[in-house]
């Protein structure tokens, strides 16, 4: 059977390697007035953003989307130097670092947006998403309820938030719940409630998983012969 923290650390990842395409919304910020993606009442009214530190900005984003991180977290940082308040830099460095893999930097950049807009729904899910990897389940599980009061249906947070119950509390019946909304966006989703269900012995509702997973993954997806091969050891097995 698969470990369910194996399982956990494989959605996660799948997880955060969409950050920076998630903070493509960013795009939308406003020239002038910082919003970073996020509802005017959520952020520091009339904070207005020196055109240096936008242009700034500018060239860090476009340098995240060609892939060049180190040169992005030039231009972010640079921005950061003209205006410390700027709520979006903070973010998108934040998001540089993580697919970095470098989660200290990366949770205080996110740390250090929430703190200038405390219901930045991006950088609450992009902090969810470092302390779970850093396996600091409890603080990531409290960010993830946080994102989730500000936006519902936000699958990565609902992933989050099931990982760190099931390390935390073992709470299974609030952790399906969660894997159930995430699983519609993340098909690993499925992969960990098998897991949950067949430690349970509840083979058949594992396995009901198991072919969801396999019927939406992507024909790439490494995970698909494991899944196969599992899905035959459990239709092999009595439910109870």
């Amino acid at each position: 059977m698969r470990s369910v923290r194996h399982v956990i650390e494989k959605c996660i990842w799948a997880g955060a390697t969409v950050v920076l395409a998630a903070n493509a919304v960013l795009a939308q910020e406003s020239r002038g007035t910082a919003r970073t993606g996020e509802a005017a009442a959520s952020l520091p009214p009339r904070h207005q953003i020196p055109a240096d530190a936008m242009r700034a900005y500018d060239k860090g984003r476009y340098a995240a989307g060609q892939g060049n991180g180190q040169q992005a977290i030039t231009y972010f940082r640079e921005a950061l130097a003209i205006d410390p308040h700027f709520a979006g830099a903070h973010n998108d460095l934040g998001a540089v670092y993580l697919t970095r893999g470098e989660l200290s930097q990366a949770v205080e950049q996110f740390q250090k947006t929430i703190e200038l807009a405390p219901q930045h729904r991006l950088a609450l899910s992009n902090l969810s998403i470092a302390l779970i990897r850093m396996k600091r389940y409890r603080e990531a599980g409290e960010i993830a309820r946080r994102t989730l009061e500000l936006e519902p249906g936000q699958t990565r947070a609902h992933l989050i938030l099931a990982a760190a119950l099931l390390v935390q509390t073992g709470d299974t019946g609030e952790a399906l719940a969660h894997l159930e909304r995430a699983s519609a966006e993340i098909p690993k989703a499925h992969l960990l409630a098998a897991g949950v269900l067949a430690k349970a012995g509840r083979c058949r509702e594992a396995a009901d998983h198991l072919e969801e997973y396999l019927r939406v993954a992507a024909p790439q997806d490494t995970e698909r012969s494991r899944a196969k091969a599992w899905l035959v050891e459990l239709r092999q097995q009595p439910s109870r």
